[in-house]
């Protein structure tokens, strides 16, 4: 028992098994379920948070897309576990700190909490996941880059 808490927010699809599982363990005291939240409360409830986790199943429309709770999340500093695929688990990745689990591997995201509640010094602010909202993933570096190409292809095509 670390005195921690465990707080879900969402209706996602497991709520009502999930809920279930907690009253069976007796945990259901610990387990706070608040369901989906204005993004305003979701913010405050992540910057009280030591760990933020990411699930979100294995699907071809997030081979290319990236969630935008991916960005919501690493902008509020914290460790990262995310059971996720494609675009999200690329840019996760980059920061060393985030644990990366297999999207509906059980074990795996249990073992990500348990690395990352073992840590020392929680609550950790991690630095990485900021740096790279900010670096690289902002309108003004996509403005940047997207000028670049455009000036680019101008340039090459002798358009002008």
């Amino acid at each position: 028992d670390h005195g921690r808490d465990l707080v879900l927010i969402g209706d996602g699809v497991l709520r009502t098994e999930i809920e279930h599982e907690a009253a069976v363990l007796g945990i259901d005291d610990r387990v706070k379920f608040l369901g989906s939240i204005p993004k305003i409360s979701l913010i405050t409830h992540l910057e009280e948070s030591e760990i933020l986790f990411i699930g979100l199943d294995e699907h071809s429309s997030l081979d290319l897309t990236i969630p935008s709770k991916v960005f919501d999340y690493m902008a509020i500093g914290r460790p990262i576990v995310a059971a996720v695929a494609g675009e999200g688990k690329e840019i996760l990745s980059l920061c060393v700190e985030n644990y990366l689990a297999r999207p509906g591997n059980v074990v795996d995201i249990k073992n990500g909490l348990k690395l990352q509640i073992e840590k020392s010094g929680l609550p950790t602010y991690v630095n990485c996941n900021v740096d790279l909202v900010k670096r690289r993933f902002t309108r003004e570096h996509s403005t940047r880059v997207l000028e670049k190409l455009i000036y680019e292809t101008v340039m090459c095509n002798d358009i002008l």
